[in-house]
C-alpha cells in the first residue's frame, strides 16, 4: 500500500520498508496483508525523511544524479494514490447491487420521495466518510478495524467484525441471486425447445445453475491471495454498471412510458411502511464506509481536504448513475417494477433484443466479478480476530464456509431487494452511522456525546440507532411475507 509515512525498520545496520520485508518474507500471507495495512504508527501528515544509517552521504549525491522523470497530466491523473484513483474506488465500492433494486423501491416507495432519499443518503455518505477520515488523522489507524480496536478495545472490534460478516456475507448471496437472475433466463431461451432435458434443468434451476457457477467460476477466483490480481475484472464489472443504464435509456427510447406509470402516485409513497423499507437499501447502495481508511492511505498526497472532495465527486457519479438506471426503468415498467428489473428485462429475451442480451451477459459478469470482494473481508476479520497459526489454511476454510452460506441464503431468499434491506438495516447502520459518529465524539476534546461541538455525530449515532431497529424490524416483516 502506498502512503507517504513509510514504516521504518533496521536490518544489519541497512534499513527497510516494512512493506518490502513483509512481500520477501511471506509473500501472499493473509496476515501479512492484514498486517501492512494496521501496523503503521507513523504520522500520518508528516513524511518521514530518509534514514539511512552510514550511507547518507553516498545516497545523497546518487539520488541527485538520477535523471527527473516527465510527468504528463495522464500519468498524474492515473497514477496510483491520486486524486482520480482514489475517487474510482471509491465508486467501485459504492455501485452495487442497489441499482438493480431501486426501480423497485421508487415504485412502491413513491417516486419523489424516494429520489428525495436517495439524495439524501449521498449527502450523508459524504458527511461520514468525512468523519472516518478526520478519525484516521488523529488516531493514526490505517483501518477501520484498527480503529476499532484502538478507540474502544478489542471486545467492540468483535461486535464490529460480526457487522462486517453479516455485511459481507448478505451482500455475497444478493450478488450470487444476481448472477443467477442474469444468466438462467439466458440458459432457458437457449434450451427452450427441450424443457425436459437434464442440461435445460441444470442451468434454469436456482438450485443447480448457483452450485455450477460458484464451484466452476465463482469460489475459485475468491480463493485468490490477493484481491489486486482481479484488478482487470473489476474494470469489467464497472463497465457492465455503466451498460445497464445504455439498457434503460434504450428501453424508454424503443418502448416508452408504461400505461402502469401512475403520475398521481410520484409524491407520495403506496404506504409509509414501504417508504421505510427503501431507506435501507437506499444505505446499502452508499456503504462504502468500510475501505475507506485503506483508500485514504494509499492517497499520494493526501488530507482531509482531498478526501472531500474525492467523497463529493464518487457521491455525485453514484447517485447519477443510481438515477440514470432507476428513472427510465420506472417509467419503462411503472407499477409492475419487480425486486429486480432483470426480473422484468427477461421478457425481452425471446424477442432476440441484442441490446438487452448483452446486458444481461454483462450483468453475470460484472457481479461474478464483484462477489469475491465480499468473500475477501469475511476471511481478513476473522483472520484478524482468532490469529490462527496457519492463517493461509484457514483462509480458505473461511472462504469456504462462507461461500456454502451464501448459496444457502441464496436458495431460501432470492429476493434481492429483501436480502439489501435486511443488510443496510443491521450492518449499514453500524458501518454508515453509528460508528462513525462515535469515532468523532470519542476523538473530541469534551468526549461527550451532547457536547454542543459534537451535535452533528450524536445526530448520525442517533439516526444509525433507528435504522437499525426500526429498518431490522420491518426487514423481518418482510421475510416472513415473502415465506407466506
Amino acid at each position: 500500500m502506498a502512503s507517504n509515512a513509510t514504516t521504518v525498520m533496521a536490518t544489519n545496520d541497512v534499513q527497510m520498508p516494512v512493506e518490502v520485508v513483509s512481500v520477501i518474507s511471506t509473500e501472499g500471507s493473509v496476515r501479512d496483508e492484514l498486517a501492512a495495512v494496521s501496523h503503521g504508527v507513523a504520522p500520518l501528515n508528516d513524511g518521514l525523511k530518509p534514514q539511512m544509517s552510514g550511507a547518507s552521504e553516498t545516497s545523497i549525491p546518487m539520488e541527485e544524479m538520477k535523471p527527473k522523470k516527465e510527468t504528463t497530466w495522464a500519468s498524474r491523473t492515473f497514477a496510483p494514490g491520486s486524486s482520480f484513483t482514489a475517487t474510482i474506488a471509491v465508486i467501485k465500492a459504492t455501485l452495487g447491487g442497489a441499482i438493480l433494486s431501486n426501480t423497485y423501491e421508487m415504485a412502491i416507495g413513491g417516486y419523489v420521495s424516494a429520489i428525495t432519499l436517495l439524495i439524501l443518503m449521498a449527502v450523508l455518505n459524504v458527511l461520514s466518510l468525512d468523519m472516518i477520515v478526520k478519525t484516521v488523522e488523529k488516531t493514526g489507524k490505517r483501518s477501520y478495524a484498527t480503529i476499532i480496536e484502538y478507540l474502544y478495545g478489542r471486545k467492540i472490534l468483535y461486535v464490529f467484525q460480526i457487522a462486517m460478516v453479516v455485511f459481507c456475507l448478505g451482500s455475497s448471496a444478493s450478488y450470487l441471486v444476481t448472477v443467477v437472475d442474469s444468466l438462467a433466463p439466458l440458459f432457458n431461451q437457449l434450451t427452450i425447445n427441450e424443457p425436459h432435458a437434464w442440461y435445460h434443468i441444470m442451468l434454469t434451476s436456482r438450485y443447480y445453475l448457483s452450485l455450477i457457477m460458484l464451484g466452476i467460476v465463482m469460489y475459485p477466483i475468491c480463493l485468490v491471495k490477493s484481491l489486486g490480481s482481479l484488478r482487470y475484472l473489476t474494470i469489467v464489472s464497472i463497465l457492465g454498471i455503466f451498460w445497464l443504464a445504455v439498457v434503460a435509456l434504450y428501453l424508454l427510447g424503443s418502448n416508452g412510458i408504461s400505461e402502469n406509470f401512475d403520475r398521481g402516485h410520484a409524491y407520495a409513497p403506496v404506504s409509509w411502511i414501504t417508504c421505510i423499507e427503501g431507506v435501507t437499501t437506499y444505505i446499502f447502495g452508499y456503504c462504502n464506509q468500510a475501505n475507506m481508511p485503506e483508500i485514504y492511505m494509499e492517497m499520494n498526497p493526501r488530507s482531509p481536504k482531498k478526501l472531500r472532495w474525492v467523497a463529493i465527486w464518487s457521491a455525485i457519479v453514484s447517485t447519477a448513475v443510481y438515477l440514470v438506471i432507476a428513472i427510465p426503468f420506472l417509467l419503462v415498467f411503472g407499477s409492475d417494477a419487480k425486486s429486480s428489473v432483470l426480473i422484468n428485462m427477461a421478457d425481452w429475451i425471446p424477442q432476440g433484443d441484442v441490446v438487452v442480451i448483452i446486458g444481461f451477459i454483462w450483468t453475470g459478469i460484472s457481479f461474478i466479478g464483484t462477489y469475491p470482494f465480499m468473500v475477501y473481508p469475511v476471511r481478513v476479520a476473522l483472520i484478524n480476530t482468532f490469529e490462527p497459526k496457519r492463517a493461509d489454511f484457514w483462509g480458505v476454510v473461511v472462504v469456504t464456509i462462507a461461500v456454502i452460506i451464501s448459496y444457502l441464503i441464496d436458495i431460501a431468499l432470492p429476493d434481492v431487494s429483501i436480502l439489501m434491506g435486511i443488510v443496510g438495516a443491521i450492518a449499514g447502520s453500524i458501518l454508515c452511522f453509528i460508528a462513525p459518529g462515535y469515532f468523532c465524539i470519542s476523538t473530541s476534546k469534551s468526549k461527550k456525546f451532547f457536547a454542543r461541538e459534537n451535535w452533528l455525530y450524536a445526530a448520525f449515532v442517533i439516526l444509525g440507532c433507528i435504522t437499525l431497529v426500526g429498518g431490522t424490524a420491518i426487514s423481518v416483516y418482510q421475510i416472513l411475507e415473502f415465506f407466506q
